[in-house]
Order: structure tokens, then sequence, then C-alpha cells
């Protein structure tokens, strides 16, 4: 087995995608558009949330480049 050494820069950004996707309605979020969802009111909708709440959510998934929007 390879012994793997991560720079500072590395285990600071798992580290912040750790944090972003702790929040469960993120992380559910998040696997919503793995499975496709694209629409904000769709994804609220599947998750019972808010727009605004969905699109704060939304934002710091982008944000911390876990999701990226054309």
């Amino acid at each position: 087995m390879e012994d793997k050494n991560y720079s500072e820069k590395d285990l600071s950004e798992l580290i912040k995608w750790l944090k972003v996707i702790g929040e469960p309605k993120r992380l559910m979020l998040l696997e919503k558009i793995i499975d496709g969802v694209q629409c904000n009111c769709e994804l609220g909708s599947l998750l019972e949330m808010v727009a605004n709440w969905t699109s704060q959510h939304l934002s710091l998934l982008r944000v911390s480049g876990l999701v990226v929007s054309d």
C-alpha cells in the first residue's frame, strides 16, 4: 500500500467540503442533483424546502465547488 501525504491545501479543501455536506439538507440536495434533478423548484419540492432556503443551500454548494451552474 502506497503512503500518501496530503498537503495542507488538500486537507483544507476536504474539510471545507465535509462542512458543506455535513448539513443534511445540502447532502440531500447534492444527491438529487447527482440523480439529475436540476430545477430549483423541483429540488425544493422534493426536499420540502421553501425557495429561499433551497437557493441558499445551492449557493453554498456552488461556492464550495461541489456544484457548477451554467
